[in-house]
């Protein structure tokens, strides 16, 4: 959970402090998000489908979406995106 965020930019800084939710690890690194997922998941992955989630419901009891984005997790569940944005540099994981 992120609580607090420094930026620092030459020579000044600023923290905002507050509840900022979860931050995921994505891509290649071996802690990402799509890497423990994989790990984890006993069945065999499906890249690149084009079936949409509601014909994946009928066939199946458990569905994993992976858009990379929030277009379908908008249709079917209450989604709030409230600081979209990229860091980057160090940083601690937590595991």
């Amino acid at each position: 959970m992120l609580n607090s965020y420094t930026l620092k930019g030459g020579t000044w800084f600023t923290t905002l402090n507050g509840h900022f939710g979860f931050l995921n690890t994505r891509g290649r690194h071996s802690l990402s998000f799509e890497n423990q997922l994989s790990k984890q998941v006993k069945s065999r992955i499906i890249f690149n489908s084009n079936t949409s989630y509601e014909q994946l419901l009928k066939d199946f009891t458990h569905v994993v979406l992976a858009t990379g984005d929030a277009a379908y997790a908008s249709k079917i569940q209450e989604t709030t995106l409230r600081l979209p944005g990229t860091s980057s540099g160090n940083a601690d994981i937590l595991v």
